[in-house]
Formats: C-alpha cells, sequence, structure tokens
C-alpha cells in the first residue's frame, strides 16, 4: 500500500540559562520516554561560528563608526576654520559694533547645526528604508528560529539618537574651533 513518508517535526525551546551537555542529557531522558524516535540538538554548536561572524561584524561596525566619527569632526573643524576665514572681514565688523566672540562662534554653530540636522534626517531616513527591506527579506525567509531577530524599543530608541549625535558632534568643535580662533 500506500505508506506515508514520516515528516520530522521540529521543535524550537529556548532554554533559561547556560545550555550544558548535562542539562542537555537531562532534557534527553524525559523526552525519549515521551518520543523514543526524538533527537536533541543543541543550535549553539552549528551556530557558534555564525554568532563568531556577526560579533565580529559588530566590532567592525563599532570601529568605522568610530573612525567616521573623527573624520566628521575634523572636517567640520576644518570647515568652521575655512568659513572664519572667508567671513574674516565681516567678523571684524561685527565686533566693532559689539559682538562678542560667543555671539558668532554661535552663529557658525547654528549653521553647522542646521545642516547636520538635515543630513541626519537624510541618513535616518535612508537607514530605515534599509532595515524594513531587510526585515521583509528575513520576513520571507518564515523561519521560526528568526522569530527573535527583530529591533526591540532600546534597539530602536538607539537608531533615532545618531542623528542627535551627529548633531552634537559637528556642533561642539565649530565652538571650540572658531573660539579657539578668535580668543
Amino acid at each position: 500500500g500506500d505508506e506515508a513518508i514520516p515528516l520530522p517535526a521540529l521543535i524550537d525551546a529556548r532554554l533559561a540559562g547556560q545550555v550544558t551537555a548535562e542539562r542537555l542529557e537531562k532534557l534527553r531522558g524525559p523526552l525519549l520516554a515521551a518520543a523514543p524516535a526524538a533527537q536533541i540538538d543543541a543550535q549553539a554548536d552549528w551556530l557558534h561560528p555564525v554568532i563568531s561572524a556577526i560579533r565580529s561584524l559588530q566590532y567592525l561596525a563599532l570601529a568605522l563608526i568610530l573612525l567616521l566619527a573623527a573624520a566628521s569632526t575634523a572636517a567640520v573643524w576644518l570647515a568652521a576654520r575655512t568659513a572664519l576665514g572667508t567671513n574674516r572681514d565681516t567678523i571684524e565688523i561685527v565686533h566693532h559694533l559689539g559682538g562678542t566672540d560667543s555671539q558668532i562662534a554661535r552663529i557658525f554653530q547654528r549653521s553647522i547645526a542646521r545642516d547636520a540636522v538635515l543630513g541626519g534626517i537624510a541618513g535616518l531616513a535612508v537607514g530605515l528604508i534599509a532595515i524594513l527591506a531587510l526585515a521583509r527579506q528575513f520576513a520571507a525567509l518564515d523561519s521560526g528560529m528568526l522569530a527573535g531577530g527583530g529591533l526591540t524599543v532600546m534597539n530602536w530608541l538607539l537608531l533615532v539618537a545618531i542623528p542627535l549625535a551627529g548633531v552634537m558632534l559637528a556642533a561642539a568643535p565649530v565652538l571650540v574651533g572658531v573660539l579657539g580662533v578668535l580668543i
């Protein structure tokens, strides 16, 4: 007759705490009593290289962020000094009219901060589009093992904080650089 081919059922269980070989052996006994053909496979063993690669990519991303922050700070500082040199005559007139160094520095700071806000909003929009596109790709996999891979509330807050940090990163060197030259 018609004998159906048995299809294996996969049950993904997440254990609290550290999973050790002894703990798996303790689970194996009751499981085999209930389902003699059952097998227990610790995903951590075969996922270890993947997790290690992801961790390495996280460190690489952090290093790139620090490098970009340093390069952005230097670029903003140089742009502020160049603008200061270009507008030297105007600054002298403002000084003669009673303008202080801090008032002049704030004008430069406001201009750079506005540009940083616009750039941050554009960057955040592009980043969100990329995140949504990746989320759609992973959702298409329809894998139960990837179900817990979504972004948490803290992840979303960090993403929104990036443009704010960019504005502060742009505004601080302008104030320091302009005041350093004016004083």
